[in-house]
């Protein structure tokens, strides 16, 4: 699932883990309800919103997509969230902003589900593309094991054209600002594990440059560097599913559920078909608690989706206004 972000958040200054910045992936991912049917391309604009303090559930075993049990490592990324705070400057009104990033966080053992509060400040944030935004994969990123790697792929996945960035900017982005003096540590310990993180994911990655002033390395130079080009076949079926089905309930799905966009492109007729019906999209919730609740498969999930589209043609068949159109 492509997911747009401002750059203003992209290269926000704050220091993240890896579960920390998973959570605010979904947090972002969250957001994309208010670009449904937007057209984004080469627009500057601050997109209006009703994300007014957001109550976000989020099923914890998509934020340890790397297979861990240690579930109390969640809590710990959620704790570290709620004493960090998100802070920005608008140099258009010269305001300063800052606001703890998540906050009213419930964890309930058992329930699979993180509970917790957003700042309609983020969501300002996250939608403002004055500066421009960001356009990457969140599947991917979500996938990547280094904090790092995941910024930088959300930075330059999109970009066609090289970035330039001074040392001491990238140590304030990442908020390592504090903790190396030599520039070449820095590189070491941060932007070179990111790098080899994005190669082995076989993903959109990077090559930089260092710039100097004599001998000093004052300036990285980001390079976008495209590994794999998508087949026809795929790029036909992304843009097909954008058509057919509505973004919201591609987002339960695949953010919910767990569907990847192959697996839902396989039915993408009967979710079109779905999408038709006046309740669709507060429906689809009730599956998701059913396949939550009751732990079923995915095949649940397309076998309840084809039951309502049964059902609902049964009545249209059936209705005597329908009969006498």
């Amino acid at each position: 699932m492509e997911i747009i972000q401002s750059f203003i958040y992209s290269v926000s200054r704050v220091k993240l883990g890896l579960y920390e910045q998973r959570i605010l992936l979904k947090v972002i991912e969250h957001a994309q309800v208010v670009l449904k049917g937007k057209l984004v391309k080469n627009m500057l604009f601050r997109m209006e919103h009703d994300l007014d303090n957001v109550k976000i559930d989020l099923p914890v075993r998509y934020i340890m997509s790397d297979g861990s049990k240690h579930y109390e490592l969640i809590k710990d990324a959620a704790r570290t969230l709620m004493g960090r705070r998100f802070e920005f400057y608008d140099s258009a009104t010269k305001g300063w902003y800052s606001s703890p990033l998540i906050y009213n966080v419930a964890y309930v053992q058992g329930s699979g589900l993180l509970s917790f509060y957003v700042s309609k400040m983020l969501f300002d944030v996250a939608l403002d593309f004055t500066k421009g935004f960001c356009k990457y994969d969140l599947e991917t990123a979500l996938n990547l094991s280094n904090p790092h790697a995941v910024r930088l792929y959300a930075l330059l996945s999109g970009q066609t054209k090289p970035l330039i960035y001074p040392i001491d900017e990238l140590k304030k982005m990442f908020g390592v600002e504090d903790k190396y003096s030599q520039t070449r540590d820095f590189i070491l310990k941060i932007i070179e594990p990111a790098k080899k993180c994005l190669d082995e994911a076989n993903c959109n990655t990077f090559e930089y440059n260092r710039i100097r002033k004599g001998n000093k390395v004052i300036q990285l130079q980001f390079i976008p560097k495209r590994v794999r080009q998508e087949t026809a076949e795929e790029l036909a079926a992304k843009i097909s599913m954008r058509r057919l089905v509505d973004q919201e309930i591609l987002i339960v799905m695949i953010s919910y559920m767990g569907f990847t966009t192959k697996e839902l492109s396989a039915h993408k007729v009967l979710l079109n078909e779905y999408c038709k019906l006046p309740f669709a999209q507060d429906n689809i919730y009730q599956i998701e608690r059913r396949f939550r609740k009751k732990k079923k498969s995915k095949g649940y999930v397309i076998a309840a989706i084809r039951s309502e589209v049964d059902a609902w043609k049964a009545i249209q068949n059936t209705s005597p206004e329908t009969k006498t159109k």
